[in-house]
């Protein structure tokens, strides 16, 4: 059983496709970056490493650890789109009423923490206790700004992407896919530029069959750069809106509609 770095993210549409092409096009460097040695090699490697004052060991794990964190990134990145958007799709299908979407985040909260549900037009309106239900509220953990760590909407640039970007951008990791002319990514360590013809030869695994990884390195690094910047606006406008602001909040989610799915705001099946 091998480590994997990179797996699919389940979503939709257009994010669906961007996020899983440029994925895709990093399983060649997966398979080099991820440890495939046995302990006693390991134990060679690190002795050679202080022998020869050398450093392939620790370049080794940093290149394993930047993958890692790519990988994270996007799923994270993913799931807060996905999930601002289905918010906001709540609200937009309900006449975009601000205060039937906070009674209704009050009622769900109600009924998961054991309490039976009432009618919506039953419920008290008291403000107070409506104010963590409300729609700008419960968006809040999804825009870069929110408590906590990880990756946000507008948390990052396409300049913080730039490395792997830069792989797929010049298709350097297309070896995958002609396993015969393998590409050579910058900044192998001298173990692994041995290793990388060899391990692209291997047949690809199943991760990703029923995944759209349709588009090129190029293609794929494109589309994703405009999503980032997409995403700078989407939290942009975020950090605008007032809470009462249910004009500001269509717009909002129009712009998150475009991101995930390409669309115009009408929401997803």
């Amino acid at each position: 059983m091998r480590l994997n770095i990179l797996t699919p993210i389940n979503s939709h549409g257009q994010l669906d496709q961007v996020f899983n092409s440029y994925l895709y096009q990093l399983v060649s460097l997966e398979k080099v970056v991820v440890p495939r040695l046995s302990m006693a090699t390991h134990a060679t490697l690190v002795a050679d490493d202080t022998t020869n004052d050398t450093q392939h060991v620790g370049e080794m794990g940093s290149m394993l650890y930047h993958l890692a964190t790519l990988a994270t990134s996007l799923h994270e990145l993913a799931s807060c789109l996905l999930g601002a958007y289905e918010e906001l799709a709540i609200f937009a299908t309900e006449g975009a009423d601000l205060e039937w979407f906070a009674r209704y985040k009050q009622d769900e909260a109600a009924h998961q923490g054991g309490r039976s549900r009432r009618k919506l037009s039953n419920w008290p309106v008291k403000p107070i206790s409506l104010a963590p239900f409300q729609l700008h509220a419960v968006l809040a953990r999804y825009f870069a700004g929110s408590p906590g760590c990880g990756e946000r909407i507008g948390s990052s640039k396409a300049v913080d992407f730039s490395y792997h970007s830069g792989l797929l951008r010049n298709e350097l990791t297309v070896g995958l896919r002609e396993p015969g002319q393998p590409a050579i990514p910058p900044n192998l360590t001298t173990h692994l530029l041995d290793e990388w013809p060899a391990l692209l030869i291997e047949q690809p695994d199943e991760r990703w069959d029923g995944y759209d990884v349709s588009l090129s390195g190029p293609e794929a690094v494109a589309k994703f750069e405009a999503m980032l910047q997409q995403c700078k606006q989407a939290a942009a406008l975020y950090h605008e809106l007032a809470a009462d602001d249910g004009a500001g909040h269509e717009r909002l989610f129009e712009l998150l509609s475009s991101i995930v799915d390409g669309g115009d705001g009408t929401p997803l099946p």
